[in-house]
């Protein structure tokens, strides 16, 4: 007992400690050290644990950018839980050692406290965030603005992040059923919908707009950049729905004028179907229901 007091005292539980091996090593660290610990503890210790590791994940974005938000960001979420001896302990640390970096001390309870139903904030997109999707096996979270970005889930940290160069935000996105694909959309006028999708390959991924593509590797470094026209026709929208099989629909971009097609893909076929106005794809994709007549 007298030892595991002393690693909440000098480790776990110390500002000072948590603030030093954030500078010196990384946030990232610091809640591992605190999901072993959770894993090896008994349940008397885990309230305590969970709350300053889930407290850490909120505030992640701030602490990263400046670690010296740390002090602020503990007070301001945990206060209400001063009652609990090591939380109580740590940000008495906070109000007289966190001055010492940074003098912003709250006074008030006003930051969401762990343990509701708030369990990330992850904050990183330039403008605001029109469309997110969750990978499939749960790991992975997608968002889109004027950029790209993954979210790890387990972290709520921020994984990669794509600017495909293309004039406009992005509006929409949908993912392939094995989340190795998305697609995402933009609009070029209010009557106009047009598709930009992030195709993931074994070497990279491609970007596509109306009228070009953009390749890029899996560093981020743009491989090819190209137009390409079909029949005078825009890209209306794109779907991967696996890696065997996924479908272009193609419009005439005039209000006016409301030929459409279709351009299928397999392992072994590509196929085309014309048709105007409107369609719809059944449940299982293997069926397209369109107008055909004048």
């Amino acid at each position: 007992m007298f030892r595991l007091q002393e690693l909440f005292e000098t480790c776990l539980f110390n500002y000072d400690w948590l603030y030093t091996k954030i500078c010196g090593c990384s946030l990232e660290a610091v809640i591992e050290d605190f999901t072993k610990a959770m894993k090896f503890l008994d349940n008397k210790h885990q309230k305590e644990l969970s709350l300053v590791k889930n407290c850490l994940l909120l505030g992640g974005r701030n602490i990263k950018q400046n670690a010296s938000m740390l002090g602020p960001q503990l007070v301001a979420r945990l206060l209400p839980e001063t009652f609990n001896p090591n939380i109580g302990f740590l940000l008495r640390q906070c109000d007289t050692r966190g001055p010492n970096n940074n003098a912003l001390v709250p006074a008030y309870h006003c930051l969401h406290t762990p343990g509701g139903s708030l369990k990330f904030s992850m904050e990183g997109n330039s403008f605001s965030v029109f469309d997110i999707r969750l990978s499939k096996d749960g790991r992975y979270l997608f968002s889109i603005s004027n950029q790209i970005i993954t979210w790890d889930m387990k972290s709520g940290s921020e994984v990669k992040r794509v600017s495909p160069g293309i004039e406009g935000l992005l509006m929409a996105m949908d993912l392939s059923q094995d989340s190795r694909n998305v697609s995402v959309f933009k609009p070029t006028t209010v009557a106009e919908l047009l598709a930009l999708p992030l195709v993931v390959g074994r070497d990279g991924f491609i970007v596509f707009s109306a009228f070009s593509c953009v390749s890029y590797s899996y560093d981020m470094e743009e491989t090819e950049r190209k137009s390409f026209s079909e029949d005078d026709m825009h890209v209306h929208d794109i779907r991967i729905i696996s890696r065997n099989f996924s479908y272009v629909v193609w419009w005439s971009g005039i209000d006016t004028d409301p030929r459409m097609k279709m351009t299928s893909k397999t392992l072994t076929n590509i196929s085309t179907v014309y048709f105007h106005s409107v369609y719809c794809m059944s449940q299982a994709y293997d069926k397209i229901y369109c107008c055909r007549g004048k």
